[in-house]
């Protein structure tokens, strides 16, 4: 496994960067044929299976066969991957995306952990966002005009203070 690579086993971490697309035959290799949750053997995706399943319109394999985790870009089996979905924070970061993706139950319990959690800041992992959200825009401008408030707050006192505490209220 490559140094970006999400570790194999029992601990998941925050991942900004989408995993790169591979096929199941890549993963496979590079993961030696195991799951990446609990080691046991994986078996590939029948073909016949996999197109019949494509032609449904749905992605991954069936039951008998690994499950790619769209978190961590590895492969699980039906034990480690039991059909759970979460929100991905690099899909989110770098193209608004909030969608609910598969993931291996590990990821899901780790995501559902941090949801709530402000531990990003998103002009720091991905500038050009909030040129292309107006949402971030908005919300980047208020803040702005909040930390300006608060140092005029601090250098004129008591008149200055409830200006500041005005903008911090309309900033939600």
């Amino acid at each position: 496994a490559g140094s970006d690579d999400p570790p194999c086993g029992g601990s998941v971490r925050l991942l900004l960067n989408l995993p790169p697309p591979a096929s199941e035959a890549h993963l496979l290799q590079r993961q030696q044929g195991q799951c990446a949750g609990c080691r046991a053997p994986l078996q590939p995706t029948a073909r016949r299976q996999s197109i019949f399943l494509s032609s449904l319109g749905l992605k991954g394999s069936g039951p008998s066969g690994p499950k790619r985790c769209e978190y961590t870009g590895q492969l699980y089996c039906a034990r480690c991957c039991e059909g759970s979905t979460a929100v991905i924070p690099a899909r989110v970061l770098h193209e608004w995306d909030f969608k609910r993706y598969p993931v291996s139950s590990l990821a899901a319990e780790y995501l559902a952990s941090i949801y709530d959690q402000p531990m990003l800041c998103v002009a720091a992992v991905n500038p050009g966002l909030s040129a292309r959200v107006a949402l971030l825009a908005r919300v980047h401008d208020t803040r702005v005009r909040a930390c300006k408030a608060l140092r005029l707050a601090q250098s004129q006192g008591g008149a200055g203070a409830a200006s500041a505490e005005r903008l911090l209220k309309a900033a939600g």
